[in-house]
């Protein structure tokens, strides 16, 4: 390819050696052997193949300050395709979020050039978008208001490329530029699809186009799916049907949680409560078998009908205690499921001959001993903190900060205010610390039964952390005391810094904790607010 390099510079055939060394020389190398005059490298003279990898590196690393000095003598570089994959170096920069790099290249270039498209029929706009960088989107948008209408590979506009990758922020905001008069019914449904699947329930709303707004707030996301419905059921009922069934949009919303999007789908259409999937389960079974609690919550709602879609079997024979018995379900989540189907199930055998209980005793067998030698490790570990501290707070309690009066053993500093805080952190500390060493213990000559990791094992442990963080709190609250109480009266601001100090570790001991300690109680106690009424109502 001929360039005007060309009259400037003579081509030269380099071999490998000479081609690696030029590839891996550092760019301020590069940078600072550019005369204006001709295009030499380190005293070699490059051909068309190193100007595009310079100008590839420059796009890719956002060095426009590289990049302008080819482009200065030789403007046509612009235009010139220089990666078989991507095109362009505006095609290349958009993927690389070098936004620098395309605010400059587009002073350099026609407007209806943004428009050009590489091998695989993409604008760099529909690349850029599809890579989520929304800053390029927003500038090329800005000196073509055409590019969200232009489509790219397999016909996709770029909202579509946009919403398969998952960039929600993008879609938004392409929802607000695109034209929606020319996407079709078909791709408005795909586009419904897309977005399900990728877990982007409020942007459903704006991308399936069948509405005038085009702002949707949060509070009204809710009506607005609701019209939607409607307008797809009105305008192609067969092809929304098909969509929501056959493609398994409700299986991929009960796979996502979505609780609203299935309650209005069920509200447009009633029969949906009923589906099927390839396994032969319904959104019910779907739910038990991912934990889908919410979901799963909506069956107080459908009245008898839960005593004919709750004891299905699907296509291995399994029932919904067997899927609630699955690895991956925790012990509180099969026990709750058990009581919505009668006695007489929780004995069915599946096609491999497994009760629920037998399923779930061999699908948890490496579990149940991984959770033992946790606890285990846990326990010892905050058992050693807490004797550690009940050790040194028992210590503190005949050690009194001041001394003592020698004629009657009377504490000194008895009559301050501090002495008080003193010694009733100190004993909080010691009780605390002993209540949690003896929970601690108790973990420890556990049995470590099925039942017990139910709500004794986690329950011991969720009080063993509470009194072992408490103990912590009053012990720094006994050492911040008793600097007040004896540096008082000789220094200033000392005492004060101590105190904040003092905070730290507590902070500290709250914040990597606090995970562990909320999923215990967590699993102590949610079991009792488990498959409660929602405020989703389904009819």
């Amino acid at each position: 390819m001929e360039s005007k390099f060309s009259h400037d510079i003579e081509p030269v055939a380099q071999d490998c050696e000479n081609n690696e060394q030029v590839g891996s020389r550092d760019r301020r190398d590069i940078e600072n052997q550019l005369p204006d005059s001709v295009l030499i490298l380190n005293g070699m003279k490059v051909n068309y193949e190193n100007v595009c990898e310079i100008l590839w590196r420059a796009a890719v690393e956002d060095n426009w300050r590289l990049a302008e000095q080819i482009l200065k003598k030789d403007p046509s570089f612009v235009r010139q395709t220089i990666s078989d994959q991507l095109g362009t170096i505006l095609h290349i920069a958009a993927t690389t979020k070098s936004t620098r790099f395309v605010r400059e290249l587009m002073k350099l270039i026609e407007v209806s050039e943004l428009e050009v498209k590489n091998k695989y029929r993409n604008t760099a706009f529909s690349l850029a978008a599809g890579s989520g960088f929304i800053e390029i989107v927003k500038a090329m948008r800005g000196r073509n208001e055409n590019l969200p209408n232009i489509r790219g590979y397999q016909e996709r506009l770029p909202i579509t490329t946009a919403a398969m990758n998952g960039y929600k922020a993008m879609v938004s905001y392409l929802f607000e530029v695109t034209s929606f008069d020319l996407i079709q019914q078909q791709e408005r449904l795909d586009l419904l699809r897309i977005t399900t699947q990728n877990e982007m329930y409020v942007l459903l709303l704006q991308t399936s186009g069948v509405l005038p707004e085009r702002y949707v707030p949060e509070k009204q996301a809710g009506l607005l799916l609701e019209e939607v419905l409607a307008e797809c059921k009105r305008s192609a009922k067969d092809k929304l049907s098909d969509v929501l069934i056959n493609e398994g949009l409700i299986r991929w919303a009960a796979i996502a949680g979505d609780v609203e999007f299935l309650v209005l789908v069920i509200h447009s259409y009633p029969d949906l409560i009923d589906y099927i999937d390839q396994k032969g389960r319904t959104i019910f079974h779907v739910a038990v078998l991912l934990r889908k609690e919410k979901i799963l919550s909506l069956i107080h709602q459908i009245e008898g009908m839960k005593n004919f879609l709750l004891p299905r079997y699907d296509i291995d024979g399994n029932n919904i205690i067997h899927l609630a018995g699955r690895l991956g379900v925790t012990n509180y989540f099969d026990k709750e499921v058990e009581k919505l189907l009668p006695p007489s199930h929780h004995q069915m055998r599946n096609r491999a001959g497994k009760t629920p209980r037998e399923l779930f005793t061999e699908e948890h067998k490496l579990l149940l001993k991984e959770g033992e030698r946790w606890m285990k490790d846990a326990a010892n570990s905050c058992m050693i903190v807490a004797t550690l501290i009940a050790t040194m707070v028992f210590a503190a309690g005949f050690t009194v900060p001041g001394g003592n009066n020698g004629d009657n053993g009377i504490p000194i500093l008895l009559k301050f205010n501090g002495f008080v805080v003193f010694v009733i952190s100190d004993a909080v500390a010691l009780f605390s610390s002993i209540i949690s060493i003896i929970m601690f213990l108790s973990i420890l000559t556990s049995r470590y039964a099925e039942d017990d990791f139910l709500v004794s094992l986690p329950a011991k442990l969720f009080f063993g952390l509470t009194a072992l963080f408490v103990s912590i709190v009053s012990m720094l609250l006994a050492i911040t005391a008793t600097f007040f109480l004896v540096y008082s009266n000789h220094t200033g601001w000392e005492p004060k810094l101590i105190a904040a100090c003092a905070g730290i570790p507590v902070a500290l001991f709250g914040c990597l904790q606090y995970k562990l300690w909320f999923d215990v109680a967590k699993s102590t106690y949610s079991s009792r607010f488990f498959l409660r009424p929602g405020k989703h109502k389904l009819f």
